[in-house]
């Protein structure tokens, strides 16, 4: 490719990173990951016996910050999921944080 066709190659991404960035909502931010809650918690066991989510299908001994959860409804959420430096023993190495609830539907 000659020089010139690359130079041409290069301004046309940059116009194109430029415009998607002015298009963008104001509001915008980082999307999280979405993950489905079952409408029952089941019975685990972790420092005694306990009451866990059921996330993506799955038990988890996870809470998620943010969210109030109610018995007989299925979730769909979108959360940021992080890593927890140095967990405690019992503890979980993910930390979940509640973006926004997309949809709470009665089981």
């Amino acid at each position: 490719m000659s020089l010139i066709k690359k130079w041409w190659f290069w301004v046309i991404i940059l116009i194109a990173l430029l415009i998607a960035i002015f298009f963008l909502p104001k509001d915008y931010s980082p999307k999280g990951e979405i993950v489905t809650v079952g409408p029952n918690k089941v019975d685990c066991i972790g420092e005694g016996p306990r009451k866990c989510l059921i996330i993506n299908g799955e038990r988890s001994y996870n809470s998620i910050n943010g969210f109030e959860y109610e018995e007989g409804y299925s979730y769909i959420l979108e959360v940021n999921i992080t890593r927890v430096e140095n967990p405690p023993a019992d503890g979980s190495s993910l930390r979940y944080d509640l973006i926004k609830v997309i949809s709470k539907e009665r089981a």
